[in-house]
Formats: C-alpha cells, structure tokens, sequence
C-alpha cells in the first residue's frame, strides 16, 4: 500500500524530472522491507540489509534489518 501511494504522490507531482523506481529496483528503505530468502538462508538485499538478531524476533525475516551507516552511529552520540 505505501508503494502504491509513493508511486501516485510521484505521478501527480507537476515537476516530476525522472521516472518512478519501484521497490524492485531501488531496495528497502526501512526494516520492515528486509525479509529472509530461504532459497539462500540470508536477508534479501545483502548489501543493504543484515542479519541482526533482537530478543522478540519470532521469525527469521523480523531478525533482517537495515545495514547500519556510521551516519546512523553519529546519531547516537549527537
């Protein structure tokens, strides 16, 4: 549904410059777009998303999570 509605805030926008990139193309922007691949027992999109265990995690895809940046590590100690 949130990539329904990114893609027709993109479209109704009158100075669009590119094309809209789909979900497919462009990779996860938040935890909840990682998932396990069982055909390759990893997190989908490795290079953005890790494996990352939280006590809570019931399921291996609620264990994938976005890689962090040290952008992200900054912010911690701002």
């Amino acid at each position: 549904m949130r990539e329904l509605w990114l893609q027709m805030w993109h479209d109704i926008h009158p100075y669009a410059k590119s094309k809209f990139v789909t979900k497919a193309k462009r990779g996860p922007l938040r935890d909840e777009d990682c998932y396990w691949d069982y055909g390759k027992a990893r997190c989908a999109w490795p290079e953005y998303c890790e494996y990352r265990y939280i006590f809570g995690d019931v399921h291996l895809g609620q264990s994938c999570r976005l890689r962090n940046s040290s952008a992200d590590l900054l912010l911690h100690y701002a």
